[in-house]
C-alpha cells in the first residue's frame, strides 16, 4: 500500500476542509493507494486547537495495515489500522513524532 499526505492541492483537487457555506481552508488529507478487487475506506477525524492537525503516514511493514501519526498541537497519537481492528498504541510523552 502506498501512503502519502497532501495539503491544499489544486491538481488533483484535494487537501481542503469546508469551514462554512462556499468557504474552505487547507487541511491535511491522507491518501492510500492500492490495487486489487476489494475496497475499504478509512476516515480519520482530528481536531486541533484553532489550527490544522498534521497527519503523517508511518511505514509499518504489514501490507494490509495503515499506521498514522496525528499531531493536534496539544496531543500526539499513533493510530494503527489493521484489517480487523483499530488501536492507539501508547507513545512515551517524551517522544516527538
Amino acid at each position: 500500500m502506498d501512503l502519502s499526505t497532501v495539503t491544499a492541492q489544486d491538481e488533483p483537487f484535494d487537501g481542503f476542509v469546508s469551514t462554512g457555506w462556499k468557504k474552505m481552508a487547507p487541511a491535511t488529507a491522507v491518501l492510500a493507494r492500492r490495487s486489487g478487487t476489494e475496497l475499504r475506506f478509512v476516515t480519520v477525524l482530528a481536531a486541533g486547537p484553532g489550527g490544522t492537525p498534521t497527519v503523517d503516514p508511518v511505514p509499518f511493514g504489514q501490507p494490509d495495515w495503515i499506521c498514522l501519526d496525528i499531531d493536534t498541537g496539544r496531543l500526539r497519537e499513533r493510530i494503527l489500522i489493521s484489517p480487523t481492528a483499530v488501536s492507539l498504541p501508547t507513545i512515551p510523552s517524551t517522544t516527538r513524532l
